[in-house]
């Protein structure tokens, strides 16, 4: 019998109708393919992932923090693209917007969820994301999923993977 119970966010409360998370790449691809390729960046997807994956490593380099945020994502996109400032900020919000339009709750992990809070547990939601805390909050509002508390990598800079974020 626990108190506690914790959901992990992506993939177990929230699925995207995708097979891979990062097929969201490809979904923005196609819709800033103009914007794309008037800045001559015809692969997108490549691009973003290094771009996430440079980040990262920097800042494990630096022990600094744990993880990344969009906004450094998309701060990295910009020096490997060198697209105006302006564009780059359309191509992020274009990932934010995508991501809470094609979220959809896993019902059953849902009722799961209900039934622990009906039955008096507190329930944390945990997520190893670069979205900040703020837009998790929205989409966690939008999707009616309720919890006790939230834990994001992006807000704490830690990982549940080192379990620094539980700290």
């Amino acid at each position: 019998d626990y108190d506690v119970i914790s959901f992990d966010l992506f993939d177990t409360l929230l699925v995207r109708p995708f097979s891979k998370a990062s097929d969201v790449h490809k979904f923005v691809e196609l819709s800033m393919k103009k914007t794309l390729q008037e800045y001559n960046v015809f692969n997108f997807c490549e691009i973003r992932l290094e771009a996430e994956n440079i980040c990262r490593n920097q800042l494990l380099n630096s022990k600094k923090y744990e993880d990344c945020n969009l906004k450094e994502i998309y701060e990295t996109f910009e020096s490997l693209t060198h697209m105006p400032h302006e564009k780059v900020l359309e191509i992020m919000n274009c990932e934010l917007e995508a991501d809470f339009k094609l979220l959809k709750p896993r019902k059953n992990v849902v009722e799961l969820l209900d039934l622990a809070i009906e039955s008096r547990k507190k329930v944390c939601i945990t997520t190893d994301i670069f979205y900040e805390k703020e837009f998790i909050e929205k989409l966690l509002e939008k999707n009616n999923i309720h919890y006790h508390k939230l834990l994001v990598s992006a807000d704490k800079r830690k990982l549940k993977a080192t379990g620094s974020l539980f700290e």
